[in-house]
């Protein structure tokens, strides 16, 4: 027997759905908003049961995932050590100029993933706010794949700090 592609059991689901009268399986307006946005990629994010596919936007994808995965970190562990006075507030990403806004939006207000992120929808108004989210990960990344090597934690505020001197441009 064959397995079904995502097109067929989206159609399969969304016909069940119908013939039930309600949104069982899938949320019709949902998948309609994606697939009309040129957000299929999301598909698989809301609905585990579709195979991920190839997206054109899959590396904007992972990189805006692991930049609100690293501002997740930075907020919990500011919070969590009592560094309250260090902004950890997320500017945004450039709506004008920038495919991670679309991608982010998604993400927060389509998924209800990472909604928790300060600031995670906030237009930044600036082409250079991916340039330094890109710096802040480069040194982020280190520092998380050592604490990871050992038992994951917190960050410190001077690991806090490393990251955010990327931002401020240090």
């Amino acid at each position: 027997m064959s397995t079904f592609n995502n097109f067929e059991r989206l159609t399969i689901a969304l016909g069940a759905d119908r013939a039930l009268g309600k949104d069982y399986f899938v949320d019709a307006k949902l998948v309609g908003e994606l697939v009309t946005s040129g957000n299929e990629w999301a598909l698989h994010w809301e609905y585990d049961w579709l195979s991920k596919e190839p997206h054109v936007l899959d590396e904007v994808v992972d990189e805006t995932v692991r930049i609100f995965e690293m501002f997740r970190h930075l907020q919990t562990s500011a919070e969590q050590s009592g560094h309250r006075e260090v902004d950890t507030t997320f500017e945004g990403f450039d709506f004008n100029n920038d495919k991670h806004a679309g991608v982010a939006r998604v993400l927060v207000e389509k998924l209800d993933r990472f909604d928790g992120v300060k600031g995670a929808t906030n237009n930044s108004h600036s082409i250079v706010s991916i340039d330094r989210y890109r710096r802040m990960l480069a040194v982020y990344e280190p520092i998380l794949k050592a604490i990871q090597g050992a038992t994951y934690r917190t960050l410190n505020k001077d690991e806090i700090d490393q990251v955010l001197d990327r931002w401020r441009g240090k």
